[in-house]
């Protein structure tokens, strides 16, 4: 949830899938996948003060229609 800290989430989830810079807004994305199979990242938008700013589903782009090498 928004306003959560990094550590809430943390202990919540565990450590992210992996992680990138969103420069222009100054944030960092934390990517989870929890099944190759759904198709679907569950990305949060961490603050660089270590507050969460939104979080939600998108899409897997490394998935197409639930077809992927992995």
């Amino acid at each position: 949830r928004p306003g959560m800290t990094r550590d809430q989430v943390l202990n919540r989830f565990g450590a992210p899938t992996w992680t990138f810079a969103l420069w222009q807004e100054h944030l960092t994305i934390w990517h989870y996948r929890y099944s190759h199979n759904a198709g679907e990242l569950y990305p949060i938008r961490m603050r660089p003060e270590g507050t969460v700013r939104a979080a939600g589903t998108a899409a897997d782009p490394a998935c197409d229609g639930g077809n992927h090498p992995f």
